[in-house]
């Protein structure tokens, strides 16, 4: 499950299929490692969606780069393209970025 938001003219943000926020645990603390840092560029995938070249950033409304959903760690990222999306993946959704190919 992953979340996405796009930003429409209006500028404002409408959040679409979000983990819920009682269920995740929002986390930038240095003590927990993360596997992406804060402007890695990665493959990410959305169900229903191809993969799509993103890179991990902070969430604009809760500062963090990464939460937890349970054992799942999700991460924020924003999508390249000529709309600006971007949204929470789950990190089992997310391939290093080196070029057109991925394995």
């Amino acid at each position: 499950m992953a979340a996405v938001e796009t930003r429409g003219d209006s500028g404002a943000s409408e959040p679409s299929e979000s983990p819920s926020s009682k269920d995740c645990k929002a986390s930038s603390s240095p003590t927990q490692s993360a596997s992406w840092l804060v402007g890695d560029v990665v493959w990410s995938k959305i169900p229903g969606h191809p993969w799509w070249p993103s890179m991990v950033s902070y969430d604009p409304n809760t500062a963090v780069s990464f939460k937890y959903k349970g054992r799942a760690r999700y991460y924020h990222v924003q999508f390249f393209g000529q709309d600006p999306f971007r949204g929470w993946v789950s990190e089992r959704s997310i391939l290093k970025f080196e070029g057109r190919r991925f394995k």
